[in-house]
């Protein structure tokens, strides 16, 4: 993982299609939680 700025970036070097399916990402403070998802498609 790769952060810049406020950012963080997930850098998958080499994809399979095995790797298909759906990445979470889960931010923890103590103001709260949030979440976001992306669908992740190899073919």
């Amino acid at each position: 993982m790769l952060h810049e700025g406020n950012n963080a970036i997930l850098l998958i070097a080499t994809t399979y299609e095995e790797d298909s399916g759906t990445f979470t990402c889960r931010a923890t403070t103590s103001a709260g939680t949030v979440e976001t998802s992306a669908k992740l498609v190899v073919k």
